[in-house]
Formats: C-alpha cells, structure tokens, sequence
C-alpha cells in the first residue's frame, strides 16, 4: 500500500480547536486510509477527536498529514483542502453566529414580558411549622 502525505500551516487564528477537529476527524472517517496528523510534539489518529486535541496546534503551527491505504492519495488532497479553508470556514461561522445572536436579541426586544404566577401573597401571613392548615 502506499502511503501519502502533505505539510500545512494553520492559517486561522484560533488555531486547531474543537469545530475544526470535530469536522476534520468527521471527514477523515469516511476514508479506510489509516490517517494521522504531527505535530512539532505530537502524533495523533486524524480520526479521533481525543486524540487530535492533544496536539494543541496554535495559529501558524506546522502540521503535517500522512495517510496509508486504498484511497489514501484522495484522502490527503481533501483534507489538505479542508486546512486550506478552514479560515474561511471559521469567519463564515462567526458571522452566522453573530447574526444569530442579533436576531435572538431582537425577537427578546420585540416580545412582551410574560406576568409571572405569584404562588403565595408576600404580604399574606404564613402558617406556623407543625400547624395544621386551615379548612
């Protein structure tokens, strides 16, 4: 079998968190190659959130992907591509997230406060402990 491989730098700020390798060992299980990532320290099973998380890859870190098996040659170029996006990726979620935010703020602005249900009168005396309650 063979075995192909690829180097990237992370190009998003944040670095390698847990969106990204969530996404990136999603599409690394749709591959039978045996994949890992390096790191600098590290080596991790590319198709294991656990384990892609101990590499702890900061912005501009130097990764590098290597796969063996039968689709291991298409397995490299996608995810090559999935850490060429990922800056991209990561500014489109930003923006979705804020606008979301936004809207929840203003569907809270445009609702009337609901009436909460008093269980009991504050002003009303209230029956001593042990006493037996009034028919």
């Amino acid at each position: 079998m063979s075995a192909y491989e690829a180097e990237i730098t992370l190009n998003n700020e944040a670095g390698l968190h847990a969106r990204p390798i969530t996404e990136f060992a999603e599409l690394a299980n749709q591959y039978d190659a045996k994949i890992e990532v390096s790191s600098d320290s590290a080596t991790a099973d590319g198709k294991s959130v656990m384990a892609m998380m101990l590499l702890k890859a900061a912005h501009r870190s130097r990764l590098v992907i290597r796969a063996e098996g039968p689709d291991a040659a298409e397995a490299v170029k996608k995810l090559t591509a999935f850490f060429a996006n990922l800056r991209q990726r990561e500014v489109e979620y930003e923006r979705k997230a804020q606008a979301a935010a936004k809207q929840r703020r203003s569907q809270r602005k445009t609702q009337a406060p609901q009436p909460t249900k008093k269980t009991q009168d504050a002003d009303a005396p209230r029956p001593e402990a042990g006493a037996a309650p009034e028919a």
